[in-house]
């Protein structure tokens, strides 16, 4: 469900190994979290690479013609495609 937040575990988020996008204000999460995932972008400690706003220029790498946002796992296979 778009805007739905959901902490992440403790005892994955304290081995600092994933990329947990907060994605609040708009239905793109799908979106964020891959870019998120192809390392595109290269973070410092200081970095938000939470937040969307680092990702949102990269937004048009990804081709997402005829997948609605925000994304069902019914479409997930056509974005593979």
């Amino acid at each position: 469900m778009a805007g739905t937040f959901i902490p992440t575990p403790k005892r994955i988020a304290s081995k600092h190994a994933i990329v947990k996008v907060h994605c609040f204000d708009d239905d793109n999460c799908f979106q964020y979290s891959v870019l998120a995932g192809m390392n595109i972008i290269k973070f410092g400690s200081d970095d938000h690479k939470s937040r969307p706003f680092q990702y949102k220029q990269y937004m048009h790498t990804l081709n997402m013609d005829g997948i609605q946002t925000p994304v069902p796992l019914s479409f997930i296979d056509r974005f593979e495609n």
